[in-house]
């Protein structure tokens, strides 16, 4: 059974969180709810924000959502405030990546959409409705209540949150050096169809063997192969293209890329390694794409990995796109 944890996402809040947090609980959900234009544009980032979450997203592979609740003329203000402070480039948090509601309850919808594990409000009363949701909860700053409950982890600094936040990101997660059992869906010949150059092929490694050749005559032999093993096979008489071993890398990521975006259940597999560095591991002394563990091979220093890197860079791609409905 797969027992690899989801991966980590990052909800923030917006008001007395991101912007105003040195303000008192006043009440209002966004500090300058009340106030002119140019005030609120005016008005200051919390302090040490643009200094701790970028540093977050990172942790977080990208995986960091503002979570807001506030009316249309808040919300508003807000993206021209993200917008005024260079938010976006600021952080490393795709543009994309805010969420609103009008109640604070609907927070819980939109964690529960987005698999947020780790969330940071300043309001107890939205972390009550999060608690079933949300497993890690973070009330920020200044509370006009003394009293907080032991499920909820109080941070009233940035500084604070950075020190109290863990996703397991202290001790780096064990490799996975195998692309087989529990991480077969890795492997290029798992399968999961593939298109590439607007052809469907049933494998990424049909589709990869069929790169290898510009003749579409080829490429259709390729594609009626009965397995992955036959394709690869066949690639070794395949009379390379002139520009491939300029090109083979994009290419694969190109392949890759295609692979786990059109199949959801691939890409929520590849997701859920975490921050596991992944290892193409073979005995067949591939040292370009993979590692090869044998003892000549290891002896001669640490293989180049190349599919293993390609696969954690579609990784962290995948982790910054908005999940399909949300």
């Amino acid at each position: 059974m797969n027992t690899t944890p989801k991966s980590p996402a990052l909800g923030v809040d917006f008001g007395r969180v991101i912007q105003g947090g040195e303000v008192l609980d006043g009440g209002t959900d966004t500090q300058f709810l009340g106030t002119s234009r140019e005030a609120a544009m005016h008005s200051p980032a919390t302090r040490g924000v643009f200094d701790v979450l970028p540093r977050l997203v990172e942790r977080f592979n990208g995986r960091v959502w503002i979570i807001s609740k506030c009316g249309p003329r808040v919300r508003s203000l807000m993206l021209e405030w993200l917008d005024i402070h260079d938010f976006y480039d600021r952080t490393g948090i795709p543009r994309g990546n805010v969420r609103c509601c009008e109640k604070r309850a609907d927070k819980a919808e939109h964690c529960a959409k987005l698999g947020i594990t780790h969330m940071i409000d300043d309001r107890l009363a939205v972390h009550t409705h999060l608690r079933e949701v949300v497993p890690n909860l973070y009330l920020f700053g200044q509370q006009s209540s003394m009293i907080t409950p032991d499920w909820v982890t109080p941070v009233l600094t940035w500084a604070d949150v950075e020190n109290n936040i863990n996703i397991d990101h202290a001790a780096p997660a064990c490799p996975i050096e195998s692309f087989s059992g529990q991480y077969r869906t890795l492997s290029n010949f798992a399968a999961y169809p593939t298109v590439f150059d607007g052809v469907q092929f049933p494998t990424a490694e049909h589709a990869y063997v069929a790169a290898k050749t510009l003749d579409p005559d080829l490429r259709d032999i390729v594609r009626e192969l009965s397995s992955p093993g036959n394709a690869k096979h066949f690639g070794r008489s395949v009379q390379l293209r002139p520009d491939w071993v300029a090109v083979r890398e994009s290419v694969m990521l190109e392949i890759l890329r295609a692979k786990f975006t059109a199949n959801p259940d691939a890409g929520q597999i590849l997701l859920d390694t975490g921050t596991a560095e992944l290892i193409e591991g073979n005995r067949w002394h591939d040292n370009y794409w993979g590692r090869c563990g044998c003892k000549p091979c290891r002896r001669n220093g640490i293989g180049m990995n190349t599919l293993g890197r390609l696969l954690m860079q579609v990784r962290g791609e995948l982790a910054t796109q908005t999940p399909p409905g949300v």
